[in-house]
């Protein structure tokens, strides 16, 4: 850190809060080790009191923090924050959001909490044959995405998609929109029919888009 950084006023009310928050833990920590084994009212009054000093230190320090960040994620409301990852992520292959979603889940544990609890953007499953990772994926998308409508975007042929298929059947309720990846010869033989890969669904209620492309 820079000399310039360490003297700013934000950093230094940060560095003394947090100084102030570390003195409190110890202070509450060493009262609780020594405290009689039927504690006094003046302990526990004591030990109440440092700890609401505490929680207020914590407060502060995150509005400190907040003001003076670079973190989107603390600058921003969350629903703006969200919409700019989706918009960052949605022009990879199929919006296959679910490597990069997992790689800014280690970012921060802010922004692994703020991901994990927005159903919306695990919503969108790309499944395609060369995928290794394709089972794990669609498991903490299933899982993440909780109730959010569900969009598919499929790349036959898939030896594995009888497997995939039981995966998704408990949730085909949700399947609102499907892509097929598909090559010219395959779309010439569809003519306007169910492609034989959604046949194993049977019914999608709530399907209101199929798109097929190449």
């Amino acid at each position: 850190m820079s000399t310039s950084s360490k003297n700013h006023p934000a950093r230094q009310t940060a560095d003394f809060l947090e100084e102030t928050r570390a003195r409190l833990l110890l202070e509450i920590a060493e009262m609780q080790r020594n405290r009689s084994i039927e504690p006094n009212e003046a302990q526990i009054s004591r030990i109440s009191q440092l700890k609401e000093e505490h929680n207020s230190l914590v407060d502060n320090y995150n509005q400190v923090a907040d003001v003076h960040t670079t973190d989107p994620s603390r600058r921003l409301p969350n629903e703006i924050f969200i919409n700019i990852l989706s918009k960052a992520i949605q022009d990879t292959w199929a919006a296959d959001w679910i490597p990069d979603l997992l790689v800014f889940t280690l970012v921060s544990m802010r922004w692994q909490k703020i991901l994990v609890s927005s159903p919306g953007l695990w919503r969108v499953i790309a499944v395609r044959e060369d995928d290794m990772l394709m089972e794990a994926k669609l498991s903490v998308a299933l899982h993440l995405s909780g109730s959010a409508p569900l969009f598919l975007r499929l790349q036959p042929p898939l030896r594995n998609w009888k497997e995939i298929v039981s995966s998704l059947l408990p949730h085909r309720d949700r399947i609102t929109e499907v892509t097929l990846d598909l090559d010219k010869e395959d779309r010439f033989r569809l003519h306007g029919r169910i492609p034989d890969i959604l046949e194993e669904f049977g019914h999608l209620p709530a399907l209101r888009q199929l798109h097929c492309i190449n």
